[in-house]
Parts: structure tokens; sequence; C-alpha cells
């Protein structure tokens, strides 16, 4: 977990040091650039909450599995 943590930090870090570049180098007025960057935001943005949204079914899915498991277990073992 604290590679992942390291690994999700150092990314968070390179993004931020890469858009502040792009602002500066970047042939294209500010606005436009900000308009861009602002979309991309929001894309990746709507796709993490996708992303959060599939995996939260996921493990619900599979909590739900194991709790079921577990109360036929359970009735099993009174019979």
């Amino acid at each position: 977990m604290g590679k992942l943590i390291r690994f999700l930090g150092g990314a968070a870090v390179g993004a931020a040091i890469g858009t502040t570049a792009a602002m500066f180098l970047a042939p294209q007025s500010g606005k436009d650039l900000q308009g861009r960057l602002m979309a991309r935001r929001e894309a990746a943005m709507a796709a993490g909450r996708a992303e959060a949204a599939a995996r939260e079914r996921a493990l619900r899915a599979e909590l739900s599995a194991r709790m079921e498991a577990q109360a036929i277990k359970r009735h099993a073992l009174k019979d």
C-alpha cells in the first residue's frame, strides 16, 4: 500500500510540474490553455468517478456474496 501511495504522490507532483511547464511554454493564449486544461481535468474527474463507481459495485457484490456464503454456512451448521 505504501508503494501505491508513493507512486500516486509522485504522479501528482509530476502532473503539477507538467501542467506548470505547459502553461509557461505553450504557444496558445492563456484563456485557450485554461479551457483545454479545464476540459481535460473534467474528463479525468469523470473517468475517476466512473472507475470508483465500478469498483464500489464490484466490492459491494463481493461483500454480498461473502455474507450470503456465511449465512448459508451458519444455516448448514444449525441442521
